[in-house]
């Protein structure tokens, strides 16, 4: 019996449809205009590389296979973050966000944006204040505590970027309404999703957030539910609502962001 529960539990485990979808991350080399804080921008990077690691749902791209476009991206980029030129390099080779990070050694302020490669909209961005880990040669005094620092930063970004449950099914048109109220929706699920029907999923709009610390990041705010009706394919669906149906379509027409989670 024990034996027969835990097959099945693996196995709901293993096909859970959203539980593929991951978010593939690169952390870039940290932009610098001092030599000599190379060392610990390099700490950094690896530091960032491990905390991401640790969390599911992501997949951090190899350095090595990175390398040459990080080499293009050293020559090629002004003083300024990354801008959109930059974006079909880091779609060629399979980076949904990218961690983009300066330091200001005059400051001693470690700046972290993240960037949306498919949309180049900004998701994140930051300033942390890194000076009492850092000696006059902006060598780090204590490694290890600075690269728990680093770990636990990025945790709390995962944290309030809701990265656990970011899956990627959004609502793209209106199939069926009436008055001002969605009755059908049509859902897109770009890297395929596989959706049952009769499956129910929760709507939020994905709105802009700025914390206490300046922090910019995504906030999901429900705003009702959805039953899968019918399977068009792997991608495509649709959907009867259940509720929200008048927040559903006042927010669509208004050109916002619906994406769906399981509930």
């Amino acid at each position: 019996m024990i034996k027969h529960f835990l097959l099945f539990w693996l196995a709901a485990v293993c096909c859970n449809p959203l539980a593929s979808q991951t978010t593939a991350i690169m952390v870039s080399d940290v932009k610098v205009s001092k030599s000599k804080f190379q060392p610990t921008a390099q700490l950094i990077k690896e530091h960032m590389e491990q905390s991401l690691l640790e969390h599911d749902y992501i997949t951090v791209l190899d350095r090595d296979m990175t390398y040459l476009t990080e080499r293009e991206r050293r020559v090629q980029r002004s003083e300024s973050f990354m801008d959109g030129k930059y974006v079909e390099q880091d779609k060629a080779i399979g980076a949904d966000w990218i961690f983009e990070i300066v330091f200001d050694d005059q400051n001693k302020v470690l700046t972290l944006q993240i960037l949306d490669v498919e949309t180049d909209e900004k998701l994140f961005f930051k300033d942390y204040k890194i000076k009492r880990f850092l000696e006059d040669d902006l060598t780090v005094e204590r490694p290890r505590y600075f690269g728990r620092y680093i770990e636990e930063q990025v945790g709390e970004i995962l944290k309030e970027m809701d990265v656990g449950s970011r899956v990627d099914i959004q609502i793209i048109e209106l199939s069926g309404s009436k008055g001002k109220k969605a009755n059908e929706v049509v859902l897109y699920c770009k890297n395929g999703c596989n959706l049952k029907r009769s499956m129910k999923l929760v709507v939020y709009h994905e709105i802009e957030n700025e914390s206490n610390t300046k922090a910019l990041y995504k906030k999901k705010v429900k705003i009702g539910k959805i039953e899968v009706k019918h399977v068009e394919n792997d991608k495509v669906y649709i959907a009867k609502v259940k509720d929200g149906s008048k927040e559903i379509f006042e927010l669509f027409t208004a050109d916002n962001k619906l994406i769906c989670i399981n509930e």
